[in-house]
């Protein structure tokens, strides 16, 4: 066998090996990236190159909540915060090395002297006052604080259990957004979560008051890391747990959040070689935007409500069932009173309606006023019912049915509202579980931090 028939044996030989990638007649990745033909044996290497990391420089964050005016159930939030970032320059320090420390040059006589971007991803009108730059010579630190004041965005996502729910206030700020100075390259900006601020720095003392219809949880409150691809997948499978909450909230109606997320956007399959013909690129966690998030978790206080509408609103349907007490024989008498009851009833719902979340879905005290309604109707059902049976017969058969009614309607009512009630007190209940785990978890790291500072570490 000769040289060339041994090398044309041996390609072919690779070819089957690679067969996927030749029998489609459609063309390949390095066709439609390449406008120039390149060599059928490039086209054997596998088309996806590997992944690469682009140079990121970090920027040190941290935030303190100065005022929180209102967390409203129109998706907004009225905040006022102050955001600070700390970066490096090295060109400060090597200036400073050459310069007496009675003529310190200023930030604009640094040459390339930059400042990174700093952007709230989830503001509504959102007011921005940056400060005056701060500089550490020695040390060729820069220091500046940005004023915020107006309203974010922010979707109560356990609002459907007011008006016994609670909520996390989220601010989301980051500095990649495609910034990149000519010195440095594409270099990406990243914000990073200062490690000595704790969430009580975070969270004053003071702003514990400033809101008096929520209590501001601060062993609940997070600061962190944020990646628009994880918060992604981690916004759609909270929407779909909501929407099949009222189904099965422990079944298979959730489905895999990576195969709802898969279909919408498919990634390409990990890489074994690389083609020269091809740029590198990314994951969808490394290229996607990177921030800060900031979570202040807060729980509503639920004693306006309880003792100025759900107690006055159960009020007026126990007073209904006072018709229970007369005959059902007296017909006029029974449909005065719940004629009565009904008034007050929608009067009562209509004044109070101002102080009610207007919500395209049913929250708790919603249920509630609806189960009411349902109470007095059943009532009137139960009197002309029993009352016209009378006229049709002469047995007790009317008789009977009022007494069961009577019984029944009440019962029915008081069941439905301790069932809903015990939901939402259990949910309620865990949130406060979390609370005391959280405590427990920042106690021990303070501790661990105080006996670490007394052994000189």
């Amino acid at each position: 066998m000769t040289a060339g028939t041994k090398e044309k044996s041996s390609h072919h030989k690779h070819r089957q090996d690679h067969h996927e990638f030749h029998d489609e007649h459609d063309p390949t990745v390095a066709d439609k990236f390449n406008p120039n033909p390149v060599p059928e044996q490039a086209c054997l290497i596998l088309t996806h190159a590997p992944e690469v990391t682009t140079p990121t420089m970090d920027i040190d964050f941290r935030i303190q909540i100065i005022k929180i005016r209102d967390i409203g159930a129109n998706n907004a939030a009225s905040v006022i915060f102050l955001a600070t970032q700390t970066w490096h320059l090295p060109e400060i320090k090597a200036m400073f090395e050459n310069t007496s420390t009675a003529e310190l040059p200023t930030m604009n006589s640094v040459p390339d002297a930059w400042f990174p971007p700093l952007v709230c991803l989830n503001a509504d009108k959102l007011e921005e006052q940056p400060g005056v730059p701060t500089v550490d010579w020695r040390k060729g630190n820069v220091e500046r604080r940005v004023y915020f004041n107006g309203t974010v965005t922010n979707e109560l996502s356990q609002i459907r259990l007011f008006p016994f729910d609670w909520d996390d206030l989220r601010i989301i700020c980051t500095a990649d957004i495609n910034a990149a100075d000519m010195k440095r390259g594409q270099t990406r900006y990243m914000l990073v979560p200062e490690e000595a601020w704790t969430p009580r720095q975070m969270v004053p003392y003071y702003v514990e008051q400033s809101v008096q219809e929520w209590e501001v949880i601060v062993n609940m409150s997070t600061i962190g890391k944020w990646n628009q691809e994880i918060y992604k997948h981690k916004y759609i499978e909270q929407k779909e747990k909501r929407k099949h909450s009222h189904f099965n909230p422990k079944g298979s109606l959730f489905g895999s959040v990576k195969k709802i997320d898969a279909a919408r956007s498919p990634e390409p399959p990990a890489a074994d070689m690389s083609n020269p013909h091809l740029p590198p690129r990314e994951s969808a966690v490394a290229r996607s935007m990177h921030g800060v998030e900031i979570t202040i978790h807060v729980r509503r206080r639920f004693e306006y409500y309880v003792y100025k509408i759900i107690l006055v609103f159960n009020l007026i349907i126990f007073m209904s069932w006072a018709v229970n007490a007369s005959s059902h024989k007296e017909f006029l008498n029974r449909m005065e009173v719940i004629a009565t009851s009904a008034a007050a009833l929608f009067a009562f719902i209509f004044s109070v309606q101002q102080d009610l979340p207007k919500l395209p879905f049913l929250t708790f005290i919603d249920k509630l006023m609806i189960s009411g309604i349902f109470c007095l109707a059943a009532q009137t059902l139960q009197a002309v019912v029993s009352h016209k049976i009378d006229d049709w017969t002469d047995g007790d058969l009317g008789s009977t049915i009022d007494g069961w009614c009577s019984l029944g309607i009440p019962l029915l009512y008081i069941m439905y509202t301790s069932y809903i009630m015990n939901l939402v007190m259990r949910a309620r209940g865990h949130d406060a579980m979390l609370e005391v785990r959280s405590t427990r978890r920042n106690l021990n790291q303070e501790h661990g931090v105080k006996a670490m500072q007394m052994m000189g570490m």
